[in-house]
């Protein structure tokens, strides 16, 4: 089977999107038949450029920020559509070349026109305007960046919607996330983890318990949230060390508040890590 899975980001991007479309086209790349041959040729488009990353180091092709053109000849190709998220050009395409499309929800993109599911500038939960009906507060919520662009988002919302309502299957890695979208041909199925502990056993050698974080430093992740309740274990004495892992559009702003509540010492922003260095910092 010649599958195409379209990824907007992907390595060296680091992120859960990109770390969970690796390991599926890998994993299905090294697929055999009872005879030895690959079940599936994987064709990975992506619009995130190779800088150093070595496209040859993986078990399928890697198509990298291609044309309209170039995107619907890929498409033709291949005899089913797999994509990340409600990527506009490969949806709309899937539908016009009648090719099997299935779209693999990670956020909100289909019920809110930030994406995020938050109320801006606050980044206070939104209880769910756009599938309320409530149009003018998710206007009013995107207006921020002015209102042509909150337009736009808005508008955008509903093209994901429809082209969403008529793809194949929607598959979504939880249940709660697929009840919040209410989407035809819809199915759960939890991201993979390694049948095997990769990790090396940690080498303690202090009583200081060690947390971590791990992930994109975006508000939805929480950060804020975790360092409120590092703030209160510290009012409390009690001794730890917390490390956040990743990097995003907040690192700046949340680099400030270990220093604004004095946990300069306990916090480590370590930025994005390559495999051997993540593996050691978790161990």
């Amino acid at each position: 089977m010649k599958l195409l899975i379209y990824s907007h980001f992907f390595a060296p991007s680091v992120g859960g999107v990109e770390t969970i479309i690796l390991s599926l086209a890998r994993g299905l790349a090294e697929l055999r038949d009872s005879n030895g041959a690959p079940e599936f040729e994987i064709t990975l488009v992506t619009q995130t450029p190779a800088a150093s990353w070595d496209d040859g180091a993986v078990p399928f092709r890697i198509i990298r920020q291609p044309s309209l053109l170039q995107l619907a000849r890929w498409i033709r190709r291949s005899d089913v559509v797999h994509v990340a998220g409600p990527a506009l050009a490969p949806l709309t395409l899937g539908l016009l070349l009648r090719k099997p499309t299935v779209v693999e929800h990670h956020g909100f993109h289909t019920i809110c026109p930030n994406g995020q599911l938050l109320l801006e500038p606050s980044g206070a939960p939104c209880p769910g305007y756009f599938m309320a009906g409530r149009q003018t507060e998710c206007l009013r919520c995107n207006s921020v960046a002015g209102w042509t662009a909150s337009y736009k988002l808005w508008v955008l919302t509903y093209v994901r919607r429809f082209l969403c309502q008529r793809a194949d299957a929607n598959i979504t890695p939880t249940q709660w996330l697929g009840g919040l979208l209410q989407l035809p041909h819809s199915t759960a199925i939890p991201h993979g983890l390694p049948a095997e502990p990769t990790l090396p056993r940690a080498q303690v050698s202090s009583d200081t318990p060690v947390i971590a974080f791990l992930g994109r430093l975006v508000t939805t992740k929480g950060v804020r949230t975790l360092f409120g309740a590092a703030s209160m274990l510290a009012g409390k004495e009690r001794p730890f060390e917390l490390l956040i892992i990743g990097d995003g559009p907040e690192r700046p702003s949340l680099e400030e508040f270990p220093r604004d509540a004095r946990l300069s010492s306990r916090v480590r922003f370590m930025g994005p890590l390559g495999c051997e260095q993540l593996d050691a910092a978790l161990a």
